[in-house]
């Protein structure tokens, strides 16, 4: 018995090993095929995924006095669920602590927390896909177009993430998981806004936005 599970755990790490050094190498493939591209057009990408500058436009736009009420409620659930995206990144960094690729250049590359040093899941990924998962599934009443801006931002940024060697591919993909998560929670836990505030959390599936800004989660 005592064998048999031994046996199991081997295959296991086997397989996990087996996993990761593909991971690894189709991620090097990536970025060796990559080196032509303006290092600024990824460091441009890398801005527009980044987790504080999200959370400060998206509190500025809560708070500004000229926000309408309903732009407000919308901005406020996008608040709640990157706060939401800090958390479950940060958490997943600290348990599995995955190694960022050598060949990342650290001279431009910016640590805001400790968790920032590991590689699984791609943050970026995970913000870039809650980004455009929000905006596809709750914001009905923008343009089609729009929202296919959206989700090729968020499909380029993901694949920037391992095109820069910042991330293993197997950390884009999971990021972008992590992002498909957050919107499935926040369609369960919704921040309610009242005179303007946000006044505490509501339970449903954002049926008060979908009335006030067309929201069709």
């Amino acid at each position: 018995m005592a064998e048999a599970k031994k046996s199991a755990k081997q295959g296991r790490q086997s397989l996990v090993a087996t996993l990761a050094a593909l991971d690894q190498r189709l991620s090097n493939r990536l970025y060796l095929s990559c080196q032509g591209v303006p290092r600024w057009t990824y460091k441009l990408l890398e801005y527009g995924g980044d987790g504080v500058v999200w959370v400060l436009v998206t509190f500025t736009a809560l708070f500004l006095p000229s926000t309408p009420a309903a732009s407000r409620l919308a901005w406020a659930n996008l608040l709640l669920g990157l706060l939401l995206d800090l958390v479950l990144v940060g958490t997943l960094k600290g348990l599995f602590q995955r190694t960022r690729p050598v060949y990342n250049h650290k001279a431009d590359f910016i640590v805001v927390v400790a968790v920032d040093h590991f590689s699984f899941p791609s943050g970026h990924s995970a913000r870039a896909s809650f980004v455009a998962v929000f905006v596809l599934a709750c914001l009905a009443q923008l343009p089609g177009w729009l929202r296919l801006i959206a989700l090729a931002w968020a499909v380029t940024t993901a694949l920037s993430r391992a095109a820069m060697g910042r991330h293993y591919l197997g950390d884009v993909l999971a990021g972008l998981l992590v992002g498909v998560l957050n919107v499935a929670i926040l369609t369960r836990v919704r921040v309610g806004v009242r005179y303007g505030w946000m006044m505490g959390v509501e339970k449903g599936a954002l049926g008060l936005l979908h009335k006030v800004v067309g929201m069709s989660c």
